[in-house]
């Protein structure tokens, strides 16, 4: 018994250095919450029959988790693109609302600009005066709408994805390309060695993990959903007949 859970252990172990956290611990809530809800109804309806010994359905346990957790990673990449919200083409009129409020908003600060470029002149010759004071009221306005639009969505419209996931990560991208001529997607794979070398990467990993552990837990919570639906209408099904 103790060389069959020794073994079980290593295979744990294994299965830990195969998928990172993100990947195991939404294995594991999936796996949970199917043994607590969906196996039951199944044992009871489908599987009257099904009977194992203990270290057989930790086993069984070990690699349905192994499995959920090698489907995330695979699909990890997929996910990640849906939800930017590549792949939406029935959903154009979300992308136009979107660019249209972009768009507004650099008309409101061309604006802006223009009125401050009226006032210069004035701010110039009193600095200390009531011009210099609107002045300062007018780029502090114009920087928290510049602000806006920076942080949540790419500068340029055509950029603009239907969600605003998509939209922030896009804004990521673009932004170096804005502020140094730059193109980042093209820069990243010579950029990262350097980041290991000087540790820098360990934040970009631990954050890179965060977001995946989010992603797949979503994941799972439709998978659950998506399997249990038809469990309850089969089930159901069953019972009547």
């Amino acid at each position: 018994m103790s060389v069959l859970v020794k073994n079980l252990g290593d295979l744990f172990k294994l299965i830990l250095q195969a998928f990172n956290l993100s990947s195991i611990f939404p294995a594991l809530v999936f796996v949970t919450v199917f043994h607590i809800f969906l196996f039951p109804i199944l044992q009871e309806h489908l599987l009257q029959d099904y009977s194992s010994s203990a270290p057989a359905q930790i086993l069984a346990t070990l690699l349905f988790v192994t499995l959920v957790a090698y489907f995330l990673d695979a699909i990890n990449y997929t996910l990640i693109r849906f939800l930017e919200g590549y792949n939406f083409p029935k959903i154009n009129l979300v992308t136009e609302t979107k660019r249209g409020y972009v768009t507004e908003i650099k008309e409101i600060v061309a604006e802006i600009e223009d009125l401050a470029m009226q006032l210069r002149p004035k701010v110039t010759q009193d600095p200390k005066g009531e011009a210099a004071e609107l002045f300062d009221k007018i780029l502090k306005i114009r920087d928290e709408q510049v602000q806006q639009i920076s942080n949540s969505f790419p500068y340029h419209t055509e950029f603009i994805l239907p969600t605003q996931f998509g939209n922030v990560i896009r804004a990521a991208e673009l932004y170096p390309r804005k502020l140094f001529g730059i193109d980042a997607v093209v820069l990243w794979p010579f950029l990262q060695p350097t980041l290991t070398d000087v540790g820098y990467s360990q934040n970009l990993l631990r954050e890179k993990a965060m977001l995946d552990l989010l992603i797949n837990l979503q994941a799972v919570v439709v998978l659950f959903t998506a399997l249990l639906i038809p469990v309850e209408i089969l089930t159901t099904d069953l019972t009547f007949n």
